[in-house]
């Protein structure tokens, strides 16, 4: 898999959570394309099981993402800020269709890892997480320890509206920063 230029897609979305003037979570969706890609239509549509979002472009460029009315709004939320990170970054590619699966065993293309990271870092920024989450040990294996991180990752999926599992995985992401030399305490 290619080496994604990580710092550039977490730019991207500091810069247009700026633009929309957005500062404290839930960060909307909805004020993020309002205010920053108002030609891009948002609708929703009964898209098949296990599909959350498609991203169009017909031919006269008009952009639009489709959210899956069968799923929650939490995901609704993911799913249309993924397509956007699609519309932003893959042009190349623009009628594209995604399912939210945040399995580590699964093999993802740079695109789809880029497309979660852009919906990530608009949404529940690291920074905004490792804020929420303070010094806690990520993932513990201690009984208590674990039931108090789950009951904090729950906290942090209703404060950010995102669903558990994109938590559970920005998490793990996190836990991989906060093990690197880019993470500072």
């Amino acid at each position: 898999m290619p080496l994604l230029d990580v710092a550039r897609v977490m730019s991207v979305a500091a810069d247009l959570r700026t633009q929309a003037g957005l500062t404290t979570p839930p960060y909307s969706a909805k004020q993020l394309i309002e205010t920053c890609f108002p030609d891009i239509l948002v609708t929703g549509a009964p898209l098949p099981k296990g599909i959350h979002e498609m991203v169009t472009v017909d031919e006269g460029g008009r952009r639009t993402i489709f959210y899956n009315r069968r799923i929650s709004t939490a995901a609704h939320r993911v799913g249309i800020v993924h397509g956007l990170g699609h519309l932003i970054f893959d042009l190349s590619h623009p009628d594209r269709h995604c399912s939210m699966d945040f399995r580590r065993d699964r093999h993802l293309s740079a695109d789809e890892v880029r497309a979660d990271l852009f919906a990530g870092e608009i949404l529940v920024p690291f920074i905004d997480l490792d804020r929420a989450l303070g010094d806690l040990a990520l993932f513990p294996s201690d009984p208590a320890e674990k039931r108090h991180f789950h009951d904090m990752l729950d906290h942090a999926a209703s404060t950010f509206k995102v669903p558990p599992q994109f938590i559970r995985h920005r998490a793990r992401d996190l836990q991989h920063l906060r093990r690197s030399s880019f993470f500072t305490p």
